[in-house]
């Protein structure tokens, strides 16, 4: 799901148990994000929390390999940040899809539950990190209905 009100990326893990629907399934249950089995998934030990309009999502602030096509490294931004939701309320519990992508531009604050400071920014969106590649050309995307 796209969302452009928010810079974060995130992804239901597989320990998520509010994440109760997905839109690929293996066996007819909901696949979810398993970061443990990736070489390039770290935990950060920061937890999160992001509120919508409707709904919220919280969980651990990660860092992994995230593309966009199958083309590997090419198109590939490492070191992103994204939270892997380990609870997820409102709406986000019967969607339809395997994450948010957040593509907004600009930085706005959230609640950071491992931190003494009351907000913190959110992180650059992936179009930066792939700009930042030189993986497109642009530091902007397009949406095409």
């Amino acid at each position: 799901m796209v969302d452009t009100g928010s810079a974060w990326l995130w992804v239901p893990s597989n320990e998520c148990s509010t994440c109760t629907s997905g839109a690929i399934e293996r066996g007819g249950v909901p696949e979810k994000f398993r970061g443990l089995e990736s070489q390039t998934f770290r935990k950060t030990g920061r937890k999160t929390r992001v509120d919508y309009v409707a709904g919220s999502v919280s969980g651990e602030i990660v860092t992994d390999e995230v593309s966009l096509t199958s083309n590997g490294n090419k198109d590939m931004a490492e070191g992103t940040e994204f939270i892997y939701a380990d609870k997820v309320e409102g709406p986000f519990q019967g969607m339809r899809a395997e994450g948010v992508l957040g593509l907004g531009p600009r930085p706005r604050k959230v609640r950071d539950f491992s931190s003494t400071s009351d907000a913190r920014k959110d992180p650059d969106p992936l179009v930066s990190h792939l700009y930042k590649k030189k993986a497109i050309s642009k530091n902007m995307f397009s949406v095409i209905l």
